[in-house]
């Protein structure tokens, strides 16, 4: 019998040549070619040891990260801590009688000790993990004050040349907080640099303050001058260069030194914006603007409590410091506001004095022998319910905002890095909030 013989499958071609999807049972492919059982393990060996490899590495670089991290923290404690003295000292010597040539020494000496500090912030903020999370020195200030202490420590170099230095303060929030040695760094900059600049006229700094939404507001630090001013081209060089580069030092600024594209990138640091505008013959004017909000999370944690004014040359203080440059400094400052105050050498004998008698505000070093700043706060806050609760503020080198945050969650109130000034302690002795 003669066969049927069936045509091919209209799905299909002549000799099953058409290319055929991989199931499950096929075997993996690589440039074509399938792979048998010991070419996928070796594969997969490869591809698991590449990503321990990876893991390895990015395990090691976060090990050296922490190391980076622990050795800024330490540098800057080691720094900050003899900086406060030095600065301390140096404006404990400017309210001595001077005369006029050592009244402008000190000047220009407590100008050169600022800008160490400021230098010591920039190296420290540039070595921290990525640039961030180690932002130094974000504490309450007065911004109005910052003002008067920039146009204070710049006056005698301005009177030097016959220069008027104007100041004008508009409306402000009685504390921001922020960064406010880099803020004071960028005053310094530019009034220094717009003195140079001028040989006749005047010096003028000028602060506003716009409300944003509840608890935040726009600072705007503008500076003029009457000086030499900046030619349209070399302007607009300027400008450009300021936006796309404020780390870069930008063209055509040699008339105004390297103080401007200083302060640029500070101000871009600080999440800033700054503008210029000049007139050659005329004069510039350069301003810039910072959003800051008031230190409103401290006290709206606080349950609310009758109060009474502090007045400073009532208050009883409790010094817990193991430095005795530190100690000498602290003690002075509060006897210039007429405080007596009393001395604890280590964080077991504040709580040992703390115990025994009450205080109104305690200012606590936090790295401190036996018992430091923070295992002190929470022994105070320990005490009897019958005992009352000092004010206590961290007084400390540790000037990094975890920092800040640690002593917070400690129990302490308030915040104060080092180095500080007269000024500064000021504001937080009478920001204390003591029961009536």
């Amino acid at each position: 019998m003669k066969q049927r013989t069936e045509p091919p499958s209209s799905h299909t071609k002549p000799d099953d040549q058409t290319p055929r999807p991989a199931g499950p049972d096929s075997a993996p492919a690589v440039d074509g070619k399938a792979l048998d059982a010991a070419d996928l393990a070796a594969q997969l060996e490869v591809e698991r040891a590449a990503r321990q490899a990876a893991e390895a590495a990015r395990d090691e670089a976060q090990v050296e990260n922490q190391y980076k991290s622990e050795f800024v923290a330490l540098l800057s404690r080691e720094i900050r801590t003899p900086l406060n003295g030095v600065l301390g000292m140096i404006e404990l010597l400017q309210t001595t009688r001077l005369d006029a040539e050592q009244r402008e020494f000190v000047a220009t000496l407590s100008l050169s000790a600022q800008s160490l500090v400021g230098v010591v912030n920039d190296v420290i903020h540039f070595t921290t993990v990525d640039g961030a999370g180690q932002d130094l020195e974000v504490n309450p200030f007065s911004a109005a004050r910052l003002a008067e202490e920039a146009v204070s420590l710049m006056r005698p170099m301005a009177e030097q040349k016959g220069l008027r230095m104007l100041l004008w303060v508009g409306r402000m929030p009685k504390r921001v907080t922020g960064n406010p040695t880099r803020m004071q760094q960028i005053l310094v900059h530019l009034l220094s640099d717009a003195i140079k600049l001028t040989e006749r006229g005047e010096v003028r700094l000028d602060l506003s303050a716009s409300a944003l939404e509840a608890g935040r507001w726009r600072l705007t630090w503008t500076v003029s001058d009457t000086g030499i001013g900046i030619d349209s081209s070399n302007l607009q060089n300027l400008r450009a260069a300021i936006q796309k580069t404020p780390n870069s030092e930008p063209p055509g600024t040699n008339a105004l030194g390297l103080a401007l594209p200083i302060a640029a990138r500070l101000v871009h640091q600080l999440a800033g914006t700054l503008s210029v505008e000049s007139e050659p013959g005329v004069g510039s004017r350069i301003a810039f603007s910072i959003v800051l909000d008031e230190p409103a999370d401290r006290v709206a944690s606080r349950p609310e409590i009758s109060t009474r004014p502090v007045v400073l040359d009532q208050l009883r203080v409790l010094v817990a410091e193991d430095n005795p440059v530190s100690q000498t400094l602290a003690l002075a400052v509060l006897g210039r506001f007429g405080i007596q105050a009393v001395l604890a050498r280590d964080g077991q004998e504040a709580v040992s004095i703390a115990s025994q008698q009450p205080f109104d505000i305690v200012l606590m070093d936090v790295r401190m022998p036996k018992l430091d700043g923070l295992e002190a706060t929470q022994a105070i806050r320990a005490l009897p319910a019958h005992h009352p609760q000092p004010w206590i503020i961290a007084v400390t080198a540790n000037a990094f905002d975890q920092d800040r945050q640690q002593c917070l969650n400690a129990g302490m109130n308030d915040f104060l890095a080092k180095p500080f000034n007269q000024t500064s302690l000021r504001d937080a002795l009478m920001n204390a909030r003591l029961p009536a």
